[in-house]
């Protein structure tokens, strides 16, 4: 999964999928043309490239309350919804509903109780490209 920070795509870009500024710049720098290098759309300098404010703002937003968060999907619609696992897109409250059934569990079989990954570090980001949303993972 392609690790994004700043979510940015060139002002020429048709396509909704971004990539991480420094990918950007580093890919411009080393292959000494300037253009998207996801699509290949030509920029003139750097002012073309533009950040996805949406998607940076969710990354921000993530970055300050991703404590039991692993994932948020960011649909075209512009909704957003945080997730526990990646594999299943289990929400948030969903995770929460199963931890406390669990728990609950517990109390009766004395089995040890799923604990979502708690985990601190950066958001980071990545588009489907076949499906219309992107989605945020916690390093």
């Amino acid at each position: 999964m392609l690790s994004i920070r700043v979510p940015v795509r060139s002002t020429g870009c048709t396509h909704a999928q971004v990539t991480d500024l420094s990918s950007f710049v580093s890919h411009i720098h080393q292959s000494k043309q300037w253009g998207c290098p996801l699509c290949s759309s030509k920029i003139q300098c750097l002012w073309d490239i533009v950040i996805d404010s949406g998607l940076h703002n969710l990354i921000e937003e993530l970055n300050d309350s991703c404590s039991l968060a692993s994932k948020a999907i960011l649909y075209s619609n512009g909704q957003a919804e945080a997730c526990v696992h990646a594999e299943t897109h289990e929400s948030i409250d969903e995770a929460n509903h199963r931890m406390q059934s669990d728990e609950v569990e517990d109390e009766r079989s004395s089995e040890e109780s799923y604990s979502a990954p708690q985990e601190s570090g950066r958001c980071k980001a990545s588009y489907y490209g076949n499906r219309k949303e992107s989605a945020i993972e916690i390093d």
